[in-house]
């Protein structure tokens, strides 16, 4: 399999979103619809980003999702031996508030989430 340059893909009119893909009669990698996956978003949530009690953070995506079918797997980083169990609370489809219930979270330092649309990629 041949290495691809990045900078060999066309920019003209690629919009948010759009992939690589390869035309044949052309030959060139051009901006192109994905289709053949599962989209997802993915961040991190800081510490100082959770308040109340128990503590709550509220992740909010760039873009939303067409709707709520989508899954959520959250990930803590912590200090030290403390463990935490973070639940989703409110999924919407712009967005989940994360609750980790517990009020002192201390040894906190940061939760990873991924969220990824329900399906089956081709």
């Amino acid at each position: 399999m041949a290495r691809v340059d990045l900078k060999q893909i066309a920019p003209s009119g690629a919009t948010n979103g759009q992939i690589p893909k390869y035309n044949s009669t052309s030959g060139n990698w051009e901006p192109g619809s994905g289709t053949g996956y599962l989209a997802h978003k993915a961040g991190t949530v800081l510490k100082a980003s959770f308040a109340g009690n128990p503590k709550t953070a509220q992740v909010t995506f760039s873009s939303a999702f067409p709707d709520t079918n989508y899954a959520i797997s959250l990930t803590t980083t912590s200090s030290g031996n403390s463990g935490f169990g973070p639940v989703v609370n409110t999924k919407t489809a712009s967005g989940f508030i994360i609750n980790l219930m517990v009020n002192s979270i201390t040894n906190l330092v940061a939760v990873d989430w991924v969220a990824t649309k329900h399906g089956e990629s081709t």
